[in-house]
């Protein structure tokens, strides 16, 4: 029975997040429920706190839709730590490790009221994914609804850069496109 339903969510995480199956299963065999609850009430309750239904992409000039946003936030926890709970990452710029699902980092967890004894505690689920979401949205709401910014600035925690131009040549400075284009578009098969 748990190899069935290992294969069923593993199936789940590969036709609608694009995930491939080795992750999916091993996924599918630990966290994938708390994470999915997780991610589904905090996406909810901070796009009611921010009344991000109020906002429009200027890019598309639609309304925000929350499965979008949640959508989006999957693949953010995706391309950040694909989607392995205990992921630490050093990231050189900022001299410091990202913790969990979405790669938080202790002063930005800080910076959006989140309280902790060590960084260690940002790898529990709850967690990483309430300031995770929170940290995203704020961003959204700083860029008023751009989400290519909003996504940018998560990404280079929380500055985000304009384009630097030489010679007719831009160069995105602090900014990812690969990333940007997967948690954002899904241009690209993660």
């Amino acid at each position: 029975m748990k190899k069935l339903i290992s294969i069923i969510l593993g199936a789940f995480m590969i036709f609608i997040f694009n995930i491939p199956f080795d992750n999916a299963t091993s996924l599918a065999n630990s966290d994938f429920v708390k994470i999915t609850k997780n991610v589904d009430y905090y996406s909810n309750y901070w796009y009611n706190h921010y009344q991000l239904y109020k906002r429009i992409n200027p890019m598309t000039g639609k309304k925000l839709k929350r499965k979008e946003l949640e959508d989006m936030v999957y693949r953010q926890i995706w391309q950040e730590s694909r989607f392995h709970v205990d992921s630490k990452t050093y990231e050189p710029v900022l001299h410091c490790y990202s913790w969990g699902l979405m790669s938080l980092v202790p002063s930005t967890a800080v910076d959006d009221g989140c309280r902790f004894n060590r960084p260690e505690d940002l790898l529990d689920i709850k967690t990483n994914i309430k300031y995770g979401i929170k940290h995203l949205y704020r961003q959204i709401v700083r860029y008023h609804g751009n989400l290519e910014k909003a996504v940018a600035a998560y990404n280079a925690g929380g500055a985000y850069k304009v384009f630097v131009c030489n010679n007719g040549i831009c160069t995105p400075q602090y900014i990812n496109q690969r990333y940007i284009n997967i948690v954002c578009f899904n241009t690209k098969k993660l």
